[in-house]
């Protein structure tokens, strides 16, 4: 929809504490409770596995295509390879929906809700033990952007996300999560991470979570007047304002 019509979505912070508008569903995200950044003892204390968690279902092949300006925005096929061969190479973990046996984690797929817990809890509980997030959107789009960034610095998992076609760049600075974009080969990707030393990490990390800590701020500011504003958005789209 805001491919096209380019009124649903036109900041990054949608997804930051709400679920499209709805006060009552913050995704996991207090946007009251700032993050604290990270000594190099407090990150070794976490004691988290140098491995990259992927959190999404296989759609590998499934004949994935949004073409946008004669382009293909879509990123499932992309994600999912680079799912499959991190998973084959034992430096990534899958959960999600319809991958081949042996591949993802059990009972790991979203709608997944053990003992009545939502999906985004179970998601930050595992999520908590990675050091990386592998979370591109499904499509690269101008303020796409969904919780899945947000998830992953607030889990203190250095994200993985796509800068291509988007908006990111302008609420995070380059230098801070790990631009998906910049990799066309899995391995490429995986030798990247396996080359990062902890201070760049760390150095990362807290760039996010000073990012992530002034965008709830705005979120806090703004949150009363969003549903308002997208009303405006949609009535200028009608030709009605």
């Amino acid at each position: 929809m805001n491919v096209y019509g380019k009124g649903v979505f036109w900041n990054n912070l949608h997804f930051l504490g709400t679920y499209h508008f709805m006060q009552d569903n913050n995704l996991g995200i207090d946007i009251n409770k700032p993050l604290e950044k990270l000594s190099i003892q407090q990150f070794t204390e976490m004691e988290k596995k140098k491995k990259i968690a992927a959190f999404f279902s296989n759609r590998l092949n499934k004949r994935n295509k949004l073409v946008k300006d004669g382009r293909n925005i879509d990123l499932n096929d992309k994600r999912c390879e680079f799912a499959l061969r991190g998973k084959e190479a034992n430096c990534l973990d899958i959960f999600g929906k319809d991958w081949p046996a042996g591949y993802a984690n059990e009972n790991s797929g979203f709608g997944f809700e053990p003992e009545g817990k939502p999906w985004w809890l179970d998601k930050l509980d595992r999520l908590k033990s990675y050091m990386f997030n592998l979370c591109p959107e499904n499509t690269a789009y101008g303020y796409y952007t969904t919780e899945k960034i947000w998830h992953s610095i607030h889990a203190y998992s250095l994200p993985i996300y796509n800068g291509w076609n988007s908006n990111i760049y302008e609420t995070f600075p380059q230098e801070s999560f790990i631009d998906f974009a910049n990799f066309e080969k899995p391995g490429e990707l995986f030798r990247y991470i396996s080359s990062l030393n902890s201070r760049e990490y760390l150095e990362r990390l807290n760039t996010c979570i000073e990012v992530y800590n002034a965008s709830i701020e705005v979120k806090r500011k703004n949150m009363d007047n969003e549903a308002k504003e997208m009303v405006q958005h949609i009535l200028q789209r009608m030709d009605l304002i």
